[in-house]
């Protein structure tokens, strides 16, 4: 199962089966519908794009018999996509803590169409570029999603021009716009040292090796700030 037609998770499949030269017969179901037949047998596998930990899979157990599947970091799959884990913070019931999954990260933007020619429009767009970008840090408190932590509203994406009120606003916020929460950097660097050590070959860090790790680069950082 690949996703519904024209999905990220379609797509996105379709790009990984392709690298790993693994042929497939592909459904189109909604993920729900989808994880059903996997429970009945009826698929083989099911594959999702979604931000962890995905709901669909935090009620499953590994007594039902399924699991997750290792994507294998290739040097086609490294060339594409960015490497990632799933770990037993984000699925307890699924991964064992001292075996984590290697998979795959894709990243997300938010486009918006040129509309200058069309004054009440831009407006429009603009006044949510405004809002969202405004109150981006409610979205990196306790009780939102955890991706938001790893959200950038200052990333250039290469080929594409950042939008006229986001660029203006950004240029008179930077400073807000560019200093992570603590918790936000805490996150960051966890997944900045997951995905070298894994793309290294490497074995991973535990928590607490992480932690002493972090701690060390804040002295750094800040005794930096302090010359």
């Amino acid at each position: 199962m690949k996703g519904q037609r024209g999905s990220g998770t379609a797509f996105t499949a379709a790009r990984l089966f392709e690298l790993l030269k693994i042929p497939v017969t592909a459904t189109a179901d909604n993920p729900e519908v989808a994880l059903q037949k996997l429970r009945t047998g009826e698929i083989a596998a099911l594959a999702l794009v979604a931000p962890k930990p995905a709901p669909l899979f935090q009620v499953l157990k590994a007594s039902e018999g399924l699991q997750l599947l290792t994507v294998p970091l290739t040097t086609e799959i490294t060339s594409a996509y960015a490497p990632s884990r799933l770990g037993a913070h984000d699925y307890p019931d699924l991964v064992a803590p001292d075996r984590p999954v290697e998979t795959i990260a894709v990243g997300t933007v938010l486009l918006a169409a040129d509309l200058r020619m069309v004054p009440e429009r831009f407006r429009n767009v603009a006044n949510v570029v405004d809002a969202f970008f405004t109150g981006f840090q409610k979205l990196l408190e306790p009780g939102f999603h955890p991706k938001w932590q790893e959200v950038n509203l200052a990333a250039a994406v290469p080929g594409l021009v950042r939008y006229q009120p986001a660029e203006q606003w950004l240029q008179l916020n930077m400073p807000v716009a560019s200093a992570p929460s603590p918790e936000m950097l805490k996150t960051l660097f966890s997944r900045f040292v997951d995905e070298r050590r894994s793309s290294s070959g490497g074995a991973p860090m535990s928590a607490e090796e992480k932690e002493a790790l972090f701690q060390q680069f804040r002295a750094w950082q800040q005794q930096g700030q302090r010359r």
